[in-house]
């Protein structure tokens, strides 16, 4: 009985840091989009620039793990573009 509880517990633990770990490559992906969308606005003709996109991106990675403060940091970069 108490190996079998300490069994289900270590499954579950393993299928914590699985989904901790899929959550981490989610965020991180979207962080990578966010960036290549502000990268191609920033770069673009366009006269005024739409950053839409890129922020959308990088909230979805703020949701996704929001102990992470990388995209809060991409988030200021682009507030400091929209203060332009």
């Amino acid at each position: 009985s108490s190996s079998s509880s300490s069994s289900s517990s270590s499954s579950s633990s393993s299928c914590l840091n699985r989904n901790r770990f899929r959550l981490m490559s989610l965020s991180r992906c979207w962080i990578y989009l966010g960036d290549l969308a502000r990268y191609k606005e920033l770069h673009s003709d366009h006269v005024k620039k739409e950053w839409a996109a890129s922020r959308n991106l990088y909230l979805k990675a703020s949701v996704a793990l929001p102990c992470c403060g990388n995209p809060h940091n991409q988030l200021a970069v682009l507030a400091t573009y929209e203060s332009k």
